[in-house]
């Protein structure tokens, strides 16, 4: 035996008793979604149907697809309730009805939990069919709202035969976008002693029809809210909006600054916190932890590598030094990325471009089915991963590695292990903790580096043998001294970021260069990079002139 579906409460507001009528405008007390549309107002029409723009009086029902306009009908035919039969409508916005709608709402549609705040209810109770036949059929349209969801409830009580009668229940839309037709309302169908209305249902209770009307979609079988947008999986390579008109989607990976991962939903392009390592000039070590080292070693060395976590994406930077001969220089020439079996090389003079495979490939492109990418941003040729590792290199003296706070204490390297703690940085391959930056450095010389003139050079700054002339010349505000001048274009950063060990490494460099100007402008654009990643921006048009716009 089925059992009666409870309507909701059918108290309210009562329309006059007439043939073919309608209320008058009903303002909402809160807005109604309905399939991209957003109303305040409604009618409550006599012959079984809701319309929100105008009254309407149709009497005889049409198959959906209609698209005549927004139309709610539990119980579209020749409706009179001239003798017996009563119309209501109200509407709720706190109470018990808002209890039970949250209630149900939440049973036919899980995991919105979704909490009410409107609920309209029009009930046409024992009315009869034209004319005045004394039948009484009973049914009801309960809409439900909370901001953006929307969904309406169809009840159905007692429903009386008459073979006369068509019959259409459901929903329709202006141009028919979305439509539904209750199966077997259609026509005299939907009178007959087995009534699908009656006896029928999609949420399991008989007499019960329940529709979510705002436009939302479905994802993997999760409710997607209009107007929503996310990435269908792991990769954020396409990106899905819930429309009016369904789920859209396109190709729209993630920005290069950011990176994919799961949120509430499924996963969505996420900008992350990174910790930075620099290498710069002859060679600069600034590390994750903000140790500073100098290290002119001519072989290729480890910068950073995953290493001492599970479950994190491997990758290895290796960075190889130049070898002059007798001089001094040994700037960095080349940079090495490994990451999901791809080896991808960063050259030397080679702006706009990169090795891989043994070919220089023009930027940008991407590899691993979109989870690297190789593109140019600025003076500097740059390798993005889908985890979220970036590297950058100038093609000529500045390298950067910026890996998620993910990988903290899981990192080695010259670059430290990004543990926040800058003493224990100078950890060698073997695990130990040495004072000597030349030992530590030496201990991470990459594999197979065989190349003739490849080994350990001096480290520290008495590399350069800058004599007591020079250290004066090029550390006044000519100079490398314009660093840390309390009035001069990088002040706004000494207080983040102190500037004597950028001084002293533009000294140095200086001294090796013997006071080639383009190498002090490097020295400026080093600290002119590091303060604009920690957002101070530096007066660029205070420095020399002869270094405005150069890397």
């Amino acid at each position: 035996m089925v059992a009666s579906v409870p309507l909701y409460d059918r108290t309210g507001t009562t329309l006059q008793r007439q043939d073919d009528g309608s209320s008058s405008v009903i303002a909402l007390q809160q807005t109604f979604v309905y399939f991209g549309h957003i109303y305040n107002q409604i009618y409550v029409n006599h012959n079984g149907h809701l319309t929100f723009n105008n009254p309407w009086s149709s009497w005889s029902p049409r198959s959906f697809p209609y698209g005549g306009r927004d139309l709610i009908a539990p119980f579209w035919t020749d409706l009179d309730n001239r003798e017996n039969g009563e119309i209501t409508y109200n509407q709720y916005t706190s109470g018990s009805i808002l209890n039970q709608a949250t209630q149900d709402v939440n049973r036919y549609f899980p995991g919105l939990r979704f909490s009410v705040r409107l609920v309209f209810v029009a009930t046409w109770y024992e009315v009869a069919f034209f004319p005045r036949s004394g039948d009484r059929t009973t049914f009801q349209a309960v809409l439900i709202s909370a901001n953006q969801y929307s969904f309406v409830l169809m009840n159905y009580g007692t429903i009386l035969a008459s073979t006369s009668r068509n019959i259409q229940a459901g929903y329709d839309t202006f141009n028919s976008t979305h439509h539904f037709t209750i199966p077997g309302s259609s026509y005299a169908n939907g009178t007959d002693s087995y009534s699908n209305l009656r006896y029928g249902s999609n949420v399991g209770v008989a007499g019960r029809w329940a529709f979510r009307v705002d436009g939302g979609c479905t994802f993997n079988g999760s409710p997607v809210q209009l107007g929503d947008s996310f990435w269908s999986d792991n990769t954020c390579h396409q990106r899905c909006t819930c429309t009016s008109v369904g789920l859209q989607c396109q190709n729209h990976p993630c920005s290069f600054s950011q990176i994919c991962r799961r949120d509430h939903f499924q996963f969505s392009c996420q900008t992350v916190k990174r910790g930075t390592c620099t290498i710069t000039g002859d060679p600069h070590y600034y590390t994750f932890d903000r140790q500073v080292f100098h290290f002119q070693g001519t072989c290729t060395y480890v910068l950073s590598e995953q290493c001492g976590r599970a479950g994190l994406p491997y990758y290895r930077v290796e960075g190889k030094n130049e070898n002059r001969g007798s001089t001094r220089v040994a700037w960095t020439r080349l940079v090495k990325v490994f990451v999901y079996d791809e080896v991808i090389e960063l050259v030397k003079g080679h702006r706009a471009e990169a090795k891989v495979n043994g070919s220089y490939v023009a930027t940008p492109f991407s590899l691993h089915n979109n989870s690297v990418q190789v593109y140019q941003s600025g003076f500097s040729v740059v390798v993005s991963t889908d985890f979220g590792l970036l590297v950058s290199y100038d093609a000529y003296h500045y390298v950067t590695i910026k890996v998620p706070y993910d990988y903290q204490n899981a990192t080695c390297g010259l670059c430290g292990n990004f543990n926040n703690n800058a003493k224990d940085d100078f950890r060698t391959r073997q695990g130990q903790v040495v004072s000597s930056d030349v030992v530590f450095a030496n201990s991470w010389k990459a594999l197979g580096d065989d190349d003739p003139g490849c080994g350990p050079r001096c480290g520290g700054l008495n590399c350069a043998a800058c004599t007591s002339a020079q250290t004066n010349l090029y550390s006044n505000n000519e100079h490398c001294g314009i660093l840390q001048n309390p009035s001069g274009p990088f002040a706004n950063c000494h207080r983040q970021i102190p500037p004597q060990t950028y001084v002293d490494s533009c000294v140095y460099d200086l001294c090796v260069g013997g006071g080639y100007q383009p190498i002090l402008c490097q020295g400026l654009s080093t600290y002119a990079r590091q303060c604009e990643q920690h957002g101070i921006q530096v007066n660029t048009w205070r420095q020399p002139s002869f270094c405005v716009g150069k890397s």
